[in-house]
């Protein structure tokens, strides 16, 4: 017996959403009755998502194009009596024309690799929980910098309002913020929620709650972010969630938010990524790979063509490095010790050192002799395209005495380079460099966190009259 419905809205990425949907249906689609594909009204780039649904032809699809689109911004609470608005929030459509008692939310850029809805069912139908996913932007809050809270600890976490006031002020965060406290119950604080990527909700349970029978705005109504009003209201009345969401990759080929959404270069490389992973593993579902837009003639390359041969030896490897400052993220407890990470050879698919937020942080490796650089790669932290984003733009900075410093490349693009093996950012000179130190600066505030840096050439000094240039 199917006992679930799913609800999806899409914003551009049509491979992506494919790939969503078919490795869904693959590992859960003997529960699932119609799935609710909601098109936004504007998409990004002038692209086509509808032509996928064909794909989709023994699905029970509902399709349909919202009355407004509303985007991302704030939404006015007092418009939620105007149907047609309260219809065009993401999910809203679902949540009041399903006849199921289990909803199952999802984004548009996940990749399913077991019986996720299985899963959530087994929970909800035995455990006193009306929704299951992962809970918190915990990435966002202080309380999770502090290592005292997590989506695992959210029940259990009882902070009292001066407790929060003390993480505040110790973790700063552009979200949580004093104004958004609750003097009287600090808990669920701001960046609590179940996030909609990929969660359950037992709708039957608390559709009389919920807008338009009860006072509690939608659950896909956007105030600090989607689902963190809804969250308080049922939280403060006593309704728990659980945090557990196995069996999904988000953002999983290589990032989520709205970077990958607005950042032309992101999305289509993404878009490629997911084309390519439909072709591999669900060609004989899937037809026709030509989208109404000229979709993939538009994607940026990297600034810098890799070379996959290095001119000459790792002259950084293994050798003295420091940076400007360390933060609660840093691996090393000393700018010394988290810089020298970053030429120690190995990759941690993540990020090896971290600095504070500062202006123009910077890391720097000393050579111990000067040697002639040829060329330089720099491995970016591995994570969504809005953190990666922040070492997109920086200089590379040389100096023979670590005073007195020769800039010899700037990038000032928001062209986003990823930290795996074989696509660092890569420059190479027009002609050997002579140095002992170089350095990397961003150019603004910003974070500066590293995966590795090679700096490849010769280590001795070029004979007298040989070109270099500095």
């Amino acid at each position: 017996m199917k006992t679930v419905d799913v609800a999806l809205s899409v914003y551009g990425k049509p491979y992506q959403t494919a790939v969503s949907l078919l490795s869904l249906l693959e590992h859960s689609g003997s529960h699932i009755d119609k799935i609710y594909f909601q098109e936004e009204g504007a998409q990004p780039y002038g692209d086509c998502v509808s032509f996928i649904l064909s794909w989709f032809s023994d699905r029970n699809i509902v399709h349909y194009i919202p009355p407004l689109y509303l985007g991302w911004g704030g939404m006015e609470k007092g418009r939620i009596s105007d149907e047609d608005f309260r219809r065009s929030i993401r999910y809203q459509r679902a949540w009041e024309d399903t006849d199921k008692d289990f909803l199952f939310i999802m984004h548009n850029d996940c990749l399913f690799t077991s019986d996720i809805i299985g899963g959530m069912l087994d929970i909800l139908n035995t455990q006193p929980y009306v929704g299951v996913g992962r809970v918190g932007q915990c990435w966002n809050c202080p309380a999770n910098h502090a290592k005292v809270c997590n989506g695992d600890l959210h029940e259990s976490y009882n902070p009292s309002y001066s407790e929060v006031v003390e993480l505040i002020n110790m973790y700063p965060s552009p979200r949580t913020t004093l104004d958004r406290i609750d003097p009287t119950s600090p808990m669920p604080l701001p960046e609590c929620r179940l996030n909609e990527f990929g969660c359950m909700i037992n709708v039957g349970r608390l559709r009389h709650l919920v807008s338009p029978h009860g006072d509690i705005p939608p659950f896909g109504m956007m105030a600090l972010d989607i689902g963190t009003d809804w969250y308080r209201a049922l939280v403060c009345r006593g309704f728990r969630f659980l945090n557990w969401y196995e069996g999904m990759q988000h953002g999983w080929c290589g990032g989520s938010g709205h970077p990958s959404d607005t950042k032309e270069e992101i999305y289509f490389l993404f878009e490629e990524k997911a084309k390519q992973y439909l072709q591999e593993n669900y060609n004989s579902v899937i037809s026709d790979f030509d989208s109404p837009s000229p979709r993939f003639e538009r994607a940026s390359t990297p600034d810098r063509e890799f070379t996959p041969n290095p001119l000459g030896t790792n002259l950084a490897l293994g050798k003295r490095a420091t940076q400007s400052s360390v933060s609660p993220w840093s691996r090393g407890e000393t700018p010394e010790k988290d810089a020298t990470r970053v030429v120690s050879g190995i990759f941690t698919g993540t990020y090896n050192c971290h600095t504070a937020l500062e202006d123009r942080p910077w890391w720097r490796v000393d050579l111990e002799r000067a040697c002639r650089i040829r060329q330089v790669r720099i491995y970016n932290r591995i994570s969504g395209p809005d953190i990666m984003l922040r070492t997109s733009r920086f200089e590379i900075q040389t100096s023979d005495d670590d005073e007195n410093w020769n800039l010899v490349f700037r990038k000032d693009t928001d062209s986003v380079f990823v930290g795996k093996r074989d696509s660092p950012f890569s420059w190479t000179p027009d002609q050997e460099i002579l140095a002992r130190f170089v350095r990397v600066q961003l150019l603004g505030r910003q974070f500066l966190h590293l995966e590795q840096v090679e700096i490849f050439g010769e280590d001795e000094i070029p004979a007298a009259g040989s070109a270099a240039s500095s």
